[in-house]
């Protein structure tokens, strides 16, 4: 794809990193309408609190693989063991790879000698480098990781999802020689580039969210490689004449109303639930913060009234808040881990834990 024939429309801030957004020139940016939501309950009062020891994970030292910036995390909690999966990023012209960390509680970590575990191939669309990590544990024992391939310098994100294999979360690692989902065609809302927020089993599918185009779009898959796009019933042309976005931009004026993406999606026994974070200024700042939305078929979403909700946490309150991702606790609540940057790249994650209280509880 030819980047110098689309028109420049402006930059968004990722902790520090400014990307310059170059959609193409027919359609216009999709906002949110209100979702029918009959089979979910309404979230009435959603409350978090920082954890004391925040930030629960820092940068390394300086000359270590991730020093300047741990950011994109991604909890697991497998066989009594907390995996904190994460990824980094000096500068553009600088390689990025995934490493993690493990823990037996969930606040206090330690990072695997052997990191990072996973990079750039040398070829092809990840050739450069790969990031933002999506894992999951199949039935069988096998790790799976998703990630965005980062082909050359000069990109945060790149236009392909890839996918790798283990046995273990310290490998070896082995990745699918091709991608398993490429960003849409020139113009289209998905494009110009791609990263995979979440992958989800249900029932015999596996169902993928990823984040393109300042929104959250949707994917199935029978088997995790083959993808198909979600493509809402109504026919259209132009930015969305393939595919949809399910988690689109709020209303002008509303806190997201520039930015809803980078969720964190999970199939609970509450439905479809997803944290994500938006903004109304893709420069950046402190209005990037952390939201909530439930569903109940995981494809017509509503957003909780009273977003944004990490800001309230007063620890938090003065910086960027982004890339959440949140296990559901036997108790009922929630843990929230998030980059967190007050400006430039450097870049530490957070924990916030709280509660969701929904109508007839």
């Amino acid at each position: 794809m030819s980047h110098n024939k689309l028109r420049l429309i402006g930059c968004v801030a990722l902790g520090g990193i400014f990307l310059i957004l170059t959609p193409g020139t027919s359609g216009s940016v999709r906002q949110s309408q209100t979702a029918t939501q009959a089979a979910t309950p309404t979230v009435l009062v959603i409350h978090f609190t920082g954890a004391a020891n925040n930030p629960i994970l820092s940068p390394g030292k300086k000359g270590e693989w991730d020093t300047g910036s741990v950011r994109f995390p991604q909890v697991v909690f497998d066989k009594g063991t907390y995996y904190l999966f994460y990824g980094t990023f000096q500068t553009m012209d600088d390689p990025v790879a995934i490493g993690y960390a493990t823990s037996s509680d969930g606040l206090h970590w330690t990072k695997f000698s052997g990191n990072p575990i996973l990079g750039g191939s040398g070829s092809g669309f990840d050739a450069f480098g790969i990031t933002r990590p999506v894992v999951r544990v199949e039935e069988d024992g096998t790790w799976t990781l998703y990630y965005s391939g980062i082909p050359a310098p000069g990109r945060v994100f790149g236009t392909a999802i890839g996918r790798a294999t283990a046995p273990a979360p310290n490998g070896p690692w082995t990745r699918d020689k091709e991608p398993v989902l490429q960003i849409g065609k020139q113009g289209a809302w998905d494009s110009p580039f791609l990263f995979p927020d979440s992958v989800v089993k249900d029932g015999d599918q596996y169902v993928m969210y990823y984040s393109a185009g300042f929104m959250v779009g949707r994917a199935t898959s029978p088997d995790g490689l083959q993808w198909t796009k979600y493509k809402g019933p109504t026919a259209e042309s132009g930015r969305y004449a393939d595919s949809d976005p399910v988690l689109t931009l709020g209303a002008a004026g509303s806190w997201d109303s520039a930015l809803a993406w980078g969720s964190s999606v999970q199939h609970s026994p509450n439905g479809w639930e997803m944290f994500y974070y938006g903004g109304s200024d893709l420069n950046g700042g402190p209005g990037i913060k952390i939201g909530y939305a439930y569903s109940a078929d995981g494809i017509a979403w509503t957003k909780y009234q009273n977003n944004p909700i990490i800001s309230l946490d007063k620890q938090d309150a003065p910086f960027e808040q982004f890339f959440p991702t949140f296990l559901l606790n036997a108790d009922s609540t929630y843990s929230v881990y998030y980059a967190v940057t007050p400006g430039g790249v450097f870049t530490e994650i957070h924990l916030s834990t709280g509660t969701i209280t929904r109508d007839g509880q």
